[in-house]
């Protein structure tokens, strides 16, 4: 499952990310995939002014619900 689709309904914590996608290296999946996406305005964060926030969770941006739905036309 890619982080796209993880996020694609609802405000995830990292952690739960990684369990859906079946990925365990934290520092790995950050750097390959999360960081890239927040980058690229694909993915948000909850609290996007503390990126150390205990409550931090993850959720897709209008940019990123446009690309899931054009993948999702596509298939």
């Amino acid at each position: 499952m890619s982080l796209i689709r993880c996020l694609s309904e609802e405000t995830l914590a990292l952690k739960e990310v990684m369990e859906r996608m079946g990925l365990k290296g934290r520092d790995n999946f950050r750097k390959n995939y999360l960081v890239s996406a927040v980058e690229c305005g694909l993915v948000k964060q909850t609290h996007p002014e503390n990126l150390k926030h205990r409550d931090q969770k993850y959720r897709l941006t209008e940019q990123g619900k446009a690309l899931l739905q054009d993948g999702e036309k596509k298939n």
